[in-house]
């Protein structure tokens, strides 16, 4: 209640969560009553929330060769929300996107800017959201590693056996890590395992063979 003019009310509205019709009634010295039109107050203190949130290539290589050459961000909120989202090194923003939309269309990364390729590095994916009564949300869980150097690959000097070889390679990997290993050669040739660094070689004749380790 308000005795003085202006006539205003403070509304603590902490935790809650709802919609609430509003009248305001005003008493003359004479006793007279009259009551306004019901006003409807939507009031919302919940943060909005991911639905879903992929990344399909945590690492990627932007080169140009058509294997993981683009890194694709898909979220969808728990209601429509001014988002942004930002691709950063750091405190420097190397890519953004902005819209609004409960389930925006995926974002695609190429690891460029201006047709330009960035660094070798992690960067940081930062998420944020706010609602119509300006609740925020705010993430920055997920990471991009863009690599774009091959491992070394090092599997020794020609081999001469009689018998089968045990061949371990050295492999030196400074970026995303190492996803797969394979060892591959001509018929009559067999590898075991064939998904690892270290692998035993062997042949079902005698002849001279090129074989090969392709790491990824």
């Amino acid at each position: 209640e308000d005795n003085t003019s202006p006539y205003s009310i403070v509304w603590d509205t902490a935790g809650l969560n709802n919609d609430y019709s509003l009248t305001a009634k005003a008493t003359d010295n004479a006793g007279n009553e009259a009551v306004s039109e019901p006003v409807l107050v939507h009031i919302d203190n919940t943060a909005p929330t991911f639905v879903s949130y992929t990344l399909d290539n945590p690492a990627f290589s932007p080169n140009g060769d058509s294997i993981k050459d683009t890194a694709s961000i898909d979220v969808e909120f728990s209601e429509e929300v001014d988002y942004a989202i930002k691709i950063k090194l750091e405190t420097t923003v190397e890519k953004s996107w902005t819209g609004t939309a409960t389930n925006p269309d995926a974002k695609v990364w190429d690891g460029k800017v201006s047709g330009v390729a960035l660094a070798d590095a992690i960067y940081t994916i930062e998420i944020t959201a706010t609602d119509a009564a300006g609740n925020e949300l705010l993430d920055t869980s997920k990471t991009i590693i863009l690599d774009n150097t091959p491992p070394v690959v090092n599997v020794g000097e020609d081999i001469f056996a009689n018998a089968p070889k045990e061949v371990a390679a050295n492999v030196a990997e400074t970026g995303s890590g190492i996803f797969s290993y394979l060892w591959t050669g001509p018929a009559g040739v067999s590898f075991n395992p064939d998904n690892a660094a270290t692998t035993n070689i062997s042949a079902l004749a005698d002849d001279s063979y090129a074989i090969t380790l392709t790491v990824t």
